[in-house]
C-alpha cells in the first residue's frame, strides 16, 4: 500500500502558502487603506506640507502651501 505522505507534505504546504497569501492580502489591503488616509488627510489640510530630500529639495509640497505662497 503506498503511502499517503507526500501527499500530506503537499496538503500542509498548500496550506501553509494558503495562509500566508490571504495574510499578504489582508497587509496589502491594510496598506492601502492608510495611504489612502494619509492622501485624504495631507490634501485637505489647510496646513501647508513639504517634504524635503536629503540635499534639501523640495520633493513634495501639498496645495495649501502653493496657495499660501500665492501660486495657486
Amino acid at each position: 500500500m503506498p503511502s499517503d505522505e507526500p501527499s500530506e507534505a503537499l496538503a500542509a504546504l498548500n496550506q501553509a502558502l494558503q495562509a500566508e497569501i490571504a495574510e499578504r492580502q489582508w497587509a496589502e489591503k491594510a496598506l492601502r487603506e492608510s495611504e489612502a488616509r494619509y492622501r485624504n488627510l495631507v490634501s485637505e489640510v489647510s496646513d501647508g506640507l513639504f517634504i524635503v530630500g536629503a540635499q534639501g529639495i523640495i520633493t513634495f509640497a501639498n496645495r495649501s502651501l502653493a496657495k499660501i505662497h500665492g501660486l495657486e
